[in-house]
């Protein structure tokens, strides 16, 4: 993983107090629990034939899962998110999952999701794995009483919970090294941990960047993402910075998008809207394709002639290069236009590399929350909604 700082300036020594302040605090929970991987495995040797792999869950839940998946489907195997009581996208999911050969992973860390078990009505007649609180909760009382395999959840926050049972139990089902998924989020642990300098924090460097851009009016990050096998991550991303920075009328706003699909419509945003946005690109290394190869333009379109050359110019260039110059393209025109912009380049897109991916935005979350005082770990806005759509339910007339 390579990571590049464009157009920053800014001088970090004015918060050096705070990042003094942050280096005496012990490291978060997630970054010393331990998963215990052979666990899991055993405890899934049963679930042989498996093909389809149902999470019911949100937020952290599903995320890390759903960011895995995209990037390391195995052949043979499928990912099935249900996130929502919409009742055709639930008919459509049992109608492409038969019971002999799919599996329902039921995650809930407090155990009391009401859309969730809600849902989870619709397939008590399948496989049923439930992962939530071991002592307390609706659905550790469900799956008791419906004696399924229940799977303890640690008491971690969920969007940083990806290296736990939530997200492991249905990577190993898919098919996935979590062993190197572990492995690969341990390292990246160490180098960001809370005694490293900005120098050698890559997590500490970028939230430190986009915290000084926030105090200079970029209190937007657009990130775009050149690379559908990294895609996946989007909710995950969103979710660690706005539910652990955005607190206290403070926080970045970050929108995810897919490019380079997203210059032809968040471009004109980027570059043309109001100065209040910097940019966090996310791209891979060309070699990682694995089925590259040259554009080939036939003899008898050649010479149609095209902006200020011809068809024929084309064939010079492999797939990769395309997608690359098309990123190349809008890095140097947030240089010219002297807009902030960090690039995470992904060197593989491997089980190894992407754990640490996922465990360097933890930290960056984390370190986006401390620096404006706020409580990484909590969420209370997220709530309020929830208590009042639970009183609909409950007074609705059968």
């Amino acid at each position: 993983m390579i990571i590049t700082h464009g157009n920053f300036g800014y001088d970090s020594k004015k918060i050096e107090q705070k990042i003094k302040k942050i280096s005496k605090l012990e490291e978060p929970e997630f970054a010393r629990y331990l998963p215990d991987t052979p666990f899991f495995k055993k405890a899934l040797n049963k679930y042989t034939g498996i093909r389809n792999v149902i999470v019911l869950g949100h937020g952290g839940s599903i995320t890390t899962t759903q960011g895995f998946y995209g990037a390391l489907k195995k052949e043979g195997k499928k990912l099935y998110i249900i996130d929502t009581p919409e009742p055709d996208f639930i008919n459509d999911v049992k109608h492409a999952c038969k019971k002999n050969n799919s599996i329902v992973i039921v995650v809930s860390k407090s155990g009391s999701t009401v859309d969730i078990l809600e849902v989870m009505m619709d397939f008590l007649d399948y496989r049923l794995i439930v992962i939530t609180n071991p002592e307390e909760g609706a659905l550790l009382q469900v799956a008791k009483i419906l004696k399924a395999q229940m799977i303890e959840h640690p008491p971690l926050g969920g969007r940083f919970s990806g290296f736990t049972s939530s997200a492991l139990v249905p990577c190993a089902l898919l098919g996935m090294d979590i062993e190197k998924i572990c492995q690969g989020a341990k390292d990246m642990y160490k180098r960001c941990s809370f005694d490293k300098g900005v120098r050698d924090n890559p997590a500490l460097g970028i939230a430190v960047n986009l915290f000084l851009a926030d105090n200079n009016g970029k209190n937007e990050i657009f990130a775009p993402i050149y690379s559908k096998k990294m895609l996946e991550f989007s909710n995950l991303l969103i979710q660690l910075l706005h539910e652990s920075s955005c607190k206290e009328g403070k926080g970045q706003t970050i929108y995810v998008s897919s490019a380079p699909e997203s210059q032809h419509h968040t471009n004109q945003r980027f570059f043309g809207g109001r100065k209040n946005v910097c940019g966090v690109f996310i791209t891979t290394e060309p070699k990682i394709q694995k089925n590259d190869k040259l554009i080939k333009i036939p003899q008898k379109l050649r010479n149609i002639p095209l902006r200020d050359g011809e068809l024929k110019s084309l064939g010079a260039n492999k797939y990769s290069d395309v997608l690359l110059f098309e990123y190349l393209g809008v890095l140097s025109h947030a240089k010219k236009a002297k807009i902030p912009n960090i690039e995470i380049k992904m060197e593989k897109c491997d089980e190894y590399e992407l754990g640490a991916f996922v465990a360097l935005w933890h930290y960056i979350a984390v370190y986006a929350s401390l620096l404006r005082d706020v409580n990484p770990f909590d969420q209370p806005e997220v709530e309020y909604s929830k208590n009042i759509s639970f009183e609909m339910r409950k007074k609705k007339k059968k």
